[in-house]
């Protein structure tokens, strides 16, 4: 819209979207995940090794340590709960 000659129409779109986003995180009935959770909540490190051209098959060319956190937790096996409405449990 700006970029249309539209800048005052622009803020006040962006400032609604500003608006709508924060009632949707302080609103009450979502948030925002802010500490671990699921089924590997309690494991701090994974290591993934790395084999060459991606293959398992192929040698091992390193390992990967990676530090789990809340954003990892969401991809984790069980972590889904969509018969709840994947809230956390």
């Amino acid at each position: 819209m700006a970029a249309d000659g539209k800048t005052g129409e622009a803020q006040t779109v962006f400032t609604s979207s500003i608006n709508y986003a924060n009632q949707m995180i302080d609103g009450g009935r979502y948030q925002l995940i802010n500490e671990r959770f699921g089924t590997r909540e309690n494991e701090e490190t994974f290591f993934f090794d790395i084999h060459r051209n991606g293959n398992f098959a192929n040698e091992k060319v390193d390992t990967i340590q990676v530090k789990a956190n809340y954003y990892w937790d969401l991809f984790q096996e069980g972590n889904v709960n969509y018969q709840d409405g994947n809230i956390r449990y």
